[in-house]
């Protein structure tokens, strides 16, 4: 991943910002808009208020190409214009691209789609300057730690099951087979808001499981053969079950597990992975971003 600069900013690999051919002249983050359920008292002068939800808003530049001479000017702008065109995303439902950033030091990330893209070239192109407003629409009022941060858990030794039951029962209970001991571990997130985690399943494992503390329980069921790969995301625009390269997966989601529930408050949290495996070689990756509000 390219490092950039302080005040630097990154769209599908293409940076404009501080000593960039594309410079910055102004910069504003749009605020989110409220979608409220209130509704005026029929019995008083109040107003009973229900839930809230909040439309993220939209950032914004006027930037300008900040080069010697007009045909290094227009190739800078088209190299820009090409990545906000964003055509193969525009035509994929749910997609979006992340927005690096670097501001006092701080290195993070937004997610959402280009929107309006708009160049003024004019007697100044000559001079290689041409003006340009471009629009970023926010995802969700969020912005991250431009790394990703990560645990990996992995089965222990097995045990082979002699076919008796002891109690308390643990759940899940996994009946025969052979099972590997489940892998606890503390899950550190770090930030000031609560952040989707993404859970990959690497097999040989049937009925793999992960408890992550105070998001419940997601279980797969079906066999994940040895090497195989099932990924869990509970990101908004990634939200599903899927193979790395994003084709269906061989394992469904379990009826009783919520994907919503898997996003994790600023702390520490136990994570406990588990399955039936008579190898003691699967893992569990746990991966995230800590999230801050969006700024």
């Amino acid at each position: 991943m390219t490092a950039i600069s302080d005040w630097q900013f990154e769209l599908a690999g293409v940076p404009f910002g501080v000593g960039q051919p594309v410079a910055v002249s102004t910069f504003e983050r749009g605020a989110s808009d409220t979608r409220g359920q209130d509704q005026p008292s029929g019995f008083g002068d109040w107003v009973n208020f229900g839930r809230d939800r909040k439309t993220p808003g939209l950032w914004n530049w006027e930037l300008y190409t900040d080069l010697a001479d007009a045909t290094s000017a227009l190739a800078a702008l088209a190299e820009l214009e090409d990545v906000w065109d964003a055509e193969d995303l525009r035509g994929t439902p749910g997609a979006v691209l992340p927005l690096r950033y670097t501001i006092n030091g701080r290195t993070r990330r937004v997610y959402g789609r280009p929107r309006r893209f708009a160049a003024t070239p004019q007697a100044l192109t000559t001079a290689g300057r041409i003006d340009i407003v471009a629009d970023f629409q926010l995802a969700e009022a969020t912005s991250y730690e431009d790394v990703e941060e990560a645990v990996t858990l992995r089965v222990g030794q097995t045990d082979t099951d002699t076919g008796g039951v002891e109690f308390p029962i643990t759940f899940p209970f996994l009946w025969g087979g052979t099972v590997g001991h489940p892998d606890s571990r503390n899950v550190n997130i770090g930030g000031t808001r609560a952040t989707w985690v993404t859970a990959t399943f690497t097999g040989p494992i049937t009925d793999p499981y992960v408890i992550v503390g105070g998001a419940g329980t997601l279980q797969l069921d079906g066999v994940l053969g040895a090497g195989a790969q099932t990924v869990v995301s509970a990101l908004p625009w990634a939200q599903g079950v899927y193979r790395p390269d994003g084709t269906t997966a061989p394992l469904d989601l379990d009826a009783t597990s919520r994907l919503s529930t898997l996003r994790l408050s600023p702390g520490q949290h136990l994570a406990t992975f588990g399955g039936i495996d008579n190898t003691g070689s699967a893992t569990c990756r746990l991966s995230w971003h800590d999230a801050h509000s969006s700024h």
